[in-house]
């Protein structure tokens, strides 16, 4: 349905597409992966949001379309299929003046799917992710692209940081 290759390491994020959830950054992420030597993975966007367009534009412009596939609204019924699809499951969210992510009820559906997590530093997210997955710095897309980089390159990883999550 989503054109996805079974070779590919699939990345979802499930989200407003806004820009306090940082999606930006899995496009300058995906840059950083491709510089590295990394062809063979895809995001999966499941969500709308005001910067929906902005994101594809950023994309576009980037010539990096064929690794990020849009769901558009999953209804949540739906959620758990989506998160299966996934390898890892990213959360990228930055602290405004006024927000951050507090308990993150998608870290917490992905996670009961058995996929690891790797997440920002802001809010509580570093105590829901705990051994489940990584964390790093909001907006540090390099970081981002490397921690990537270690699921792709280890498996093991992926069961072990899964089996945590679970």
């Amino acid at each position: 349905k989503f054109e996805l290759s079974e070779d590919n390491f699939i990345i979802s994020y499930v989200g407003k597409l806004v820009s306090w959830k940082g999606i930006h950054n899995l496009a300058y992420a995906t840059k950083a992966l491709l510089q590295n030597g990394y062809k063979k993975f895809c995001f999966l966007i499941t969500g709308n949001g005001a910067q929906l367009e902005n994101l594809k534009k950023i994309i576009a412009e980037a010539g990096i379309g064929k690794h990020f596939r849009f769901t558009g609204f999953v209804p949540y019924g739906g959620m758990g299929k989506i998160h299966n699809l996934a390898d890892v499951f990213v959360l990228t969210s930055y602290p405004t003046m006024t927000w951050q992510e507090q308990f993150g009820m998608v870290l917490i559906e992905a996670m009961a799917c058995n996929k690891p997590v790797i997440a920002t530093t802001t809010g509580s997210i570093p105590e829901i992710v705990g051994d489940a997955g990584v964390v790093v710095p909001p907006g540090d897309f390099f970081q981002l692209a490397q921690e990537i980089a270690k699921f792709i390159d280890n498996r093991e990883l992926i069961q072990i940081k899964g089996e945590n999550a679970r």
